[in-house]
């Protein structure tokens, strides 16, 4: 009988044959237990199987097999376990009968064992060797349910895990590191991890022959990053330049998975400003740069992207980008129809388009009209950062120029964007909106077009984070022509005055001195008043930002002025 086949496994389920073997395997002779155990082992690769031993609470004598003084007992318990550790219920059973402790302890045994004397007896190193192997396998699959984590990490694991990933012979690293994957969802697990020897022996199998070694390291490695802000801890574990610096070499990497985790765990880990620093000392951005020119992969480009987005957004990375392709690398990512890649390159744009000398790179490169393009894809995070990455571009006039003699009918795209229900888009759609107004063609275009109304709306209904940009779109837009008086009879004044309500310095300083622009004219002069200016501008007097004092000064001689006539 070919116990093998699935159809001869349930016949035997059906008959009842699976009550006699739990039976057996409890008794004291051990061929009965052995040849009991080995049938166990064969039948329960099957799920209504391991099922039926989970129901008739078949679990617990199986774990109690790895307690046994015979080594080919304990094999074959921890095989079985091997099985039923993939099945939910039979799972939960191991969890509550101490088989998650039991299996750690015949791992660190064995392997220890494997490590040790290399002249111990060949049959006790073949069972040693099956047993440590069959635990790994068996804590893998329990591994992904969030009790066994908690079991494990509880039971010295992840002390114990980084030990074993040293002492392993190859065919038990990729379970290991596998139960180190698993177990890396758990915070509480990852913390330790961090702080451990462990992620450096994790970067070290970066280099393993195996593929699916490095794909799970690469993978632990990249959950353990993203922790890595700047309040986190799991910037910690990678920062240091020993660890680092073998990611970096792996960006040269042709392995797809490899590629992909090692970029994915630098993304992450550049989430912590002092890692940037640490990366830029081993010429991280270049490495980026040549990977993301050379890989066709889009899960590399979304990463590098990333990662590039984090390096940009300091001085001394930006600076690090001036030189090479970069600009024109990512410029041309801006042809692509991915989201999560838009949504990474337009951020990393952006960041980009705070250094002088890359706004102008990014728009010869075309980069301003690719950008202006994306405006009309229907998905508000490319939306938001494409208009955030137009903002600082228009901050040079060779930018700004181009606006006038190419994109002068994309001007409309940014005034209905102002309708997006998302806080984002507006907020960013507002920053562009007052950079491209400080062009008089611009703006009148802007007003022909209604951008007016539309930025009345928004007093009365944006939220906190709209106001900065809001109230500099409307400064400069209230500059031109009898826009102060149109603004005025839309309705728009009267809320500002709740702007002054914030302790933002810089939605103070805007607010103010769109309040300044408005109250030139005499009707917007007398709306402020009636809504209580006067006081809170007054209070503004005693700031210690003197341009801010001058601000409010300056429109309180307005409003006073109109009301004395």
């Amino acid at each position: 009988m070919d116990l093998q086949d699935g159809v001869n496994q349930l016949a035997l389920l059906d008959v009842g044959g699976l009550k006699p073997l739990l039976r057996l395997i409890e008794v004291n002779d051990t061929k009965v237990v052995v040849g009991a155990a080995q049938v166990l082992r064969t039948i329960s690769s099957h799920p209504r199987v391991q099922n039926a031993i989970a129901k008739l609470n078949g679990v617990r004598p199986v774990v109690s097999m790895l307690g046994a003084s015979q080594d080919i007992v304990r094999v074959l318990g921890a095989q079985v376990l091997m099985n039923l550790a993939k099945h939910t219920k039979a799972c939960i059973k191991i969890q509550k009968t101490s088989g998650i402790e039991g299996l750690m302890n015949c791992l660190k045994e064995a392997t220890e064992c494997l490590a040790g004397d290399s002249t111990q007896d060949p049959t006790k190193k073949e069972l040693m060797s099956q047993l440590a192997l069959s635990a790994a396998i068996a804590l893998r699959s329990a591994a992904k349910a969030d009790t066994s984590k908690t079991l494990i990490r509880e039971n010295n694991g992840v002390e114990a895990l980084s030990s074993l990933l040293t002492i392993s012979p190859p065919d038990l690293l990729v379970p290991l590191a596998g139960i180190v994957l698993e177990c890396t969802e758990d915070a509480a697990f990852r913390e330790e991890l961090q702080v451990s020897d462990c992620m450096r022996t994790l970067v070290g199998y970066l280099n393993a022959p195996s593929s699916e070694l490095r794909a799970l390291c690469g993978e632990a490695i990249c959950r353990c990053a993203v922790d890595g802000g700047s309040g986190g801890s799991g910037g910690k574990a990678i920062q240091t330049k020993d660890v680092l610096a073998p990611l970096v070499t792996l960006l040269s990497s042709t392995d797809k998975p490899l590629l992909i985790s090692a970029t994915a765990a630098i993304q992450k880990s550049l989430s912590s400003e002092s890692n940037v620093s640490v990366f830029l000392g081993l010429s991280g951005p270049a490495s980026l740069i040549a990977a993301l020119s050379n890989s066709p992969y889009e899960e590399v480009q979304v990463n590098i992207t990333g990662a590039i987005w984090n390096v940009a957004k300091v001085a001394a990375g930006r600076a690090a980008l001036r030189s090479g392709s970069s600009t024109s690398s990512l410029v041309e990512l801006l042809r692509k129809t991915s989201v999560p890649l838009l949504i990474n390159v337009t951020g990393a744009i952006g960041a980009c388009a705070m250094d002088d000398t890359l706004k102008v790179a990014i728009a010869e490169a075309d980069g301003l009209r690719l950008l202006w393009s994306l405006l009309r894809l229907n998905h508000a995070k490319v939306q938001a950062n494409a208009a955030g990455a137009i903002c600082p571009l228009l901050d040079h006039p060779k930018n700004l120029a181009i606006v006038g003699e190419q994109l002068t009918g994309g001007l409309q795209l940014l005034v209905d964007l102002l309708r997006s229900d998302d806080e984002n888009v507006q907020s960013n759609v507002c920053a562009a909106i007052a950079n491209v107004a400080k062009a008089e063609y611009a703006l009148a275009v802007l007003s022909e077009q209604g951008v007016l109304p539309e930025l009345a709306s928004l007093c009365s209904t944006c939220t906190v984070k709209v106001r900065k940009n809001l109230a500099c779109a409307i400064s400069q837009c209230c500059s031109y022509g009898d826009n102060r008086a149109v603004f005025g009879e839309l309705g728009g004044v009267a809320p500002l005055v709740d702007f002054l309500d914030t302790s933002s310095a810089d939605t103070l300083r805007a607010s103010v001195l769109a309040m300044l622009q408005l109250s030139e004219d005499p009707q917007n002069a007398v709306t402020l008043r009636k809504r209580g200016v006067v006081t809170k501008l007054v209070g503004l007097l005693a700031a210690d930002d003197r341009s801010l004092q001058d601000m409010a000064a300056a429109t309180l001689s307005n409003v006073r002025a109109i009301t004395l006539h």
